[in-house]
C-alpha cells in the first residue's frame, strides 16, 4: 500500500516537471534509454538471482505452531498483524496518515507567490531591494 501512494506522489510530482524533450536532444535521450534499458537488465538479473539463494529457515512455522497458545487467535493473519508485528503495523498506519497528509498538501495547498521560509522571506526582500535601487538608478 505504501508503494502505490509512493508511485501516486511520484505522478504528482512529475505532472508539475517542464517538459524535458524541449531541453534534451534526440542523442542524449537515447544515451539515457540505453543506460536505463542496462540498468534495468542488470537490476532484474540480480533480483532473480538473490532471491534463489536462501540460506534461512523460514519462520512461517513459528507463526503456524505459536498463533494459538501465543496468541490465542486461530486465525493466523491477524494474530501476526496484531500480536506479533502490532508495532510494525502501528508504524505503517503512521507512514500512511503521513503520506495522505502530504499528498492532501500537494494537492489542495497552494503557496501562490508567498514566500514559504524565512530564506524564502529574506531572498524576496533582497531582490525587492535590489529592483528598488536599479530602479532609482534609471
Amino acid at each position: 500500500m505504501v508503494e502505490t501512494i509512493t508511485v501516486l506522489l511520484l505522478v504528482l510530482v512529475l505532472y508539475r516537471l517542464p517538459e524535458f524533450r524541449k531541453l534534451s536532444s534526440n542523442m542524449n535521450r537515447a544515451r539515457d534509454a540505453v543506460i536505463a534499458v542496462g540498468s534495468g537488465v542488470l537490476i532484474t538479473l540480480l533480483v532473480l538471482l538473490v532471491t534463489n539463494a536462501r540460506s534461512m529457515e523460514g519462520i512461517s512455522g513459528y507463526f503456524i505452531a505459536n498463533s494459538v497458545p501465543e496468541g490465542y487467535g486461530r486465525n493466523i493473519v491477524n494474530v501476526i498483524l496484531v500480536d506479533f508485528r502490532a508495532l510494525d503495523t502501528l508504524g505503517e498506519i503512521f507512514v500512511l496518515a503521513l503520506v495522505a497528509i502530504g499528498i492532501y498538501a500537494m494537492v489542495h495547498l497552494q503557496t501562490g507567490s508567498k514566500p514559504v521560509t524565512n530564506a524564502d522571506k529574506r531572498l524576496a526582500s533582497e531582490l525587492k531591494r535590489v529592483q528598488t535601487t536599479q530602479g532609482d538608478k534609471k
